[in-house]
């Protein structure tokens, strides 16, 4: 992936191994979203499930881990997308994360506005998302761009168990 460039300069550009620690730093200064969704802190093994993790009948081709840096090249924010899942035209954006002190800026809309724009330049039509119920702060998000529900699921981790709100935006026609 090219890196594209935010309104407020900063950048998303791919992640690779090399990004690592400034994943598991990111991931550690967003404690709140880990302990709200899986009841633990992040781990060395939590930042290589994001580079590493992938659905079923999915290949590394499909997955994009992408960095949000700031004006300093700093890692503020992460995404996690995969194309064509679970249908052809229909992106699973697994995570986007934001440093807390980033929050609340708009900066969540920019990057999501840049991910629909490049997204429908490789064919995407919709994009999916899964809120966990207990996640106020993400589903007033969600929604607030024009996300909707369209059916509830459950995930079951080891510490937890979570009713997951999915969640379609449509961004594109099929041509």
């Amino acid at each position: 992936m090219a890196s594209l460039t935010l309104a407020n300069e900063y950048t998303i550009k791919s992640l690779t191994m090399d990004s690592l620690k400034a994943i598991e730093r990111l991931n550690q200064e967003c404690s709140d979203y880990y302990l709200l969704h899986e009841r633990e802190l992040s781990s060395e093994k939590k930042a290589l499930e994001i580079l590493n993790e992938l659905p079923p009948g999915k290949h590394y081709e499909d997955k994009y881990s992408l960095g949000v840096f700031n004006d300093i090249n700093e890692l503020i924010g992460m995404i996690d997308i995969v194309r064509d899942f679970p249908v052809t035209g229909e992106w699973m954006l697994g995570l986007l994360l934001i440093k807390p002190k980033e929050r609340n800026h708009g900066l969540g809309r920019k990057i999501h506005d840049a991910l629909v724009r490049w997204a429908i330049t490789l064919g995407a039509t919709s994009f999916r998302i899964g809120v966990i119920e207990d996640n106020d702060k993400g589903k007033k998000f969600w929604t607030y761009l024009g996300y909707m529900k369209t059916k509830e699921a459950v995930l079951k981790t080891e510490q937890k168990t979570n009713i997951v709100n999915v969640m379609n935006f449509p961004i594109g026609t099929p041509e």
